[in-house]
């Protein structure tokens, strides 16, 4: 089969390759690799050689904290991709984050072509297709993160319009995210403050992405609403939070910072509910807290009542909070591991 890069429709590389015409990835656990693209990042996947064997075995090591989706492997090289009709099928909103630790990979989306060096952190939109050769035509080892979209922007309403973004190595945010993201996933580093690191590295992946794409589309509106959200942060933890407050703090009229939140699709209380509810599931999983109960987590993200989070949690997740918190504390948050 000759086509362009990846065979996909929507993604364009400079020059043809050829593929084996069944789906196979090269190494040692080929229907693992297979299983954790497709089903945890959804994401298809071909070897790029037909027949191809590598003498570095692959291994692969899937994680998964608190929504988020982290697989890392070492083997191939492996071609991954989304279709149009892939994004139709299973509407994933995610952002899809690479790192190179070794080797190099090469990204297509619509008519650009990137590459990916060693140390290079590359961001990509789930809902627009494209292709990445993991490891080009040599073998890589790479952390591949599905991240859902609200995670790292905030919940904006339009499609950004800045992706995909290369952090390079030796840039600014390159230089901390990179080296920060290596060291959390590394299989010889885990302890209980591990799923609070890696929080804390998509609250910095966030604040770098936010950065690029207000530098892209430096709107005076898109501004505002950045500051208000940071300023809205700040007071979550009130349980008097009122939108007349963060619109003073930001010299705003009230009627502007509603205006503001409804060009998004949203309102000022849905948003605060929103990062509310995700702050107290994360705290509820995190075994460093697992002292606090949950009436002490309701009350540090601003519910006055026990019965009022309870309720407004299990309308959120299906779930009451204390099963959340028994399942952390059981050690039955989803790990996958293959080796």
């Amino acid at each position: 089969m000759v086509g362009r890069l990846f065979g996909v429709d929507g993604v364009c590389a400079e020059q043809p390759i050829r593929y084996p015409r069944h789906e196979a990835v090269a190494g040692a656990h080929p229907p693992d690799l297979i299983w954790a693209m497709r089903d945890l990042l959804g994401l298809r996947t071909l070897a790029p050689v037909a027949g191809r064997s590598d003498d570095r075995a692959t291994w692969l090591r899937t994680w998964e904290p608190d929504g988020v989706r982290v697989v890392h492997f070492a083997g191939g090289p492996v071609h991954a991709y989304r279709t149009p009709a892939d994004i139709t099928h299973d509407h994933r909103d995610d952002y899809v984050v690479l790192i190179a630790r070794d080797g190099v990979m090469v990204a297509a989306t619509g008519e650009s072509r990137r590459i990916v060096h060693a140390g290079d952190l590359l961001v990509l939109d789930a809902a627009q297709p494209f292709g990445v050769a993991l490891g080009d035509n040599d073998p890589v080892e790479a952390v591949v993160i599905g991240v859902p979209r609200a995670r790292l922007d905030g919940g904006r309403r339009d499609r950004p319009g800045g992706l995909p973004v290369t952090f390079a190595a030796a840039s600014g945010p390159g230089r901390v995210l990179g080296p920060y993201f290596q060291a959390i996933v590394a299989p010889d580093w885990r302890s209980a403050l591990t799923r609070r690191f890696f929080d804390t590295g998509l609250e910095l992946l966030a604040c770098a992405l936010e950065h690029h794409l207000s530098a892209a589309h430096p709107t005076p509106r898109a501004m505002m609403l950045d500051r208000i959200r940071r300023e809205a942060r700040l007071r979550l933890r009130d349980c008097d939070l009122a939108p007349a407050d963060v619109a003073a703090a930001c010299a705003v009229s009230t009627r502007q910072l509603h205006r503001l939140f409804a060009t998004e699709g949203t309102t000022f209380g849905a948003w605060v509910r929103d990062q509310r509810l995700s702050g107290s599931r994360r705290d509820l999983a995190d075994p460093v807290l697992h002292d606090l109960a949950v009436s002490d987590i309701a009350a540090r993200w601003g519910y006055r009542t026990t019965a009022h989070f309870s309720r407004s949690f299990r309308e959120r997740y299906g779930v009451a909070p204390s099963v959340v918190r028994r399942r952390a504390q059981m050690g039955t948050a989803s790990h996958r591991l293959t080796s």
